[in-house]
């Protein structure tokens, strides 16, 4: 498995980051258009309409995959919007995100992010995006404690996602300042400083990038 070091400006290179805001922290998606790129936009127009916001995780499989996207909570359900699959040859590693499906050509809203390798997934799956950073974050999503892994209505206190953020249309200093409690001055987030200047405006400064390693999805 080869391994390599991606880096993103969030203040320049955010057009296709998304900031997931669960219990336990954010976790930061980057999309990628170049894959799937009818699905990116989907799912970019999906977020700025807030239509993840307060969504369950209604399947939790460990060691496997964590699902959201569906408004019934069934996993049954979605946005009513059907796209085709666009199949790239890109791999299902840990902590790719990825379309659910009911077969070929229905995938609509439903996502879920890989906890290990799944490459079995490979060509029945739309890879959309994959995590830089917060899978500890995923990894503590409660489990349906059911053999499939759903979570079914009424069943303890299933997660959510609190909200979901394109970083292109918000101001990502004060995004963080205001969801990580980041605290009057100064505080390091994801190798970034979150800093109040003289006109009590917050700017990230110091570290310019996120350094992320990930495994390679096309090797």
């Amino acid at each position: 498995m080869v391994s390599f070091m991606n880096k993103v400006n969030l203040e320049t290179d955010n057009e296709n980051i998304v900031f997931m805001n669960l219990k336990d922290g954010i976790v930061v998606i980057e999309l990628l258009p170049e894959l799937a790129p009818k699905h990116v936009k989907r799912i970019k127009n999906l977020i700025h309409k807030k239509f993840y916001d307060g969504l369950t995780f209604h399947r939790v499989v460990k060691d496997f995959v964590v699902q959201t996207g569906d408004p019934t909570g069934t996993g049954s359900g979605g946005s009513g919007y059907i796209i085709k699959d666009e199949i790239s040859g890109a791999h299902h590693v840990k902590g790719m995100v990825s379309m659910a499906n009911k077969g070929p050509n229905t995938e609509d809203s439903q996502i879920f992010i890989t906890l290990t390798n799944a490459l079995w997934l490979d060509d029945k799956h739309t890879i959309i995006g994959r995590v830089m950073s917060g899978m500890e974050h995923v990894y503590k999503i409660n489990n349906g404690g059911t053999p499939s892994g759903k979570v079914p209505a009424g069943y303890g206190n299933p997660d959510k996602i609190i909200s979901m953020k394109l970083a292109s249309k918000i101001n990502v200093a004060d995004y963080l300042t205001e969801v990580e409690d980041t605290g009057p001055k100064f505080k390091e987030y994801m190798g970034y400083s979150i800093h109040e200047n003289i006109n009590g405006d917050k700017e990230i400064i110091a570290s310019e990038y996120i350094d992320t390693q990930v495994d390679d999805y096309l090797f």
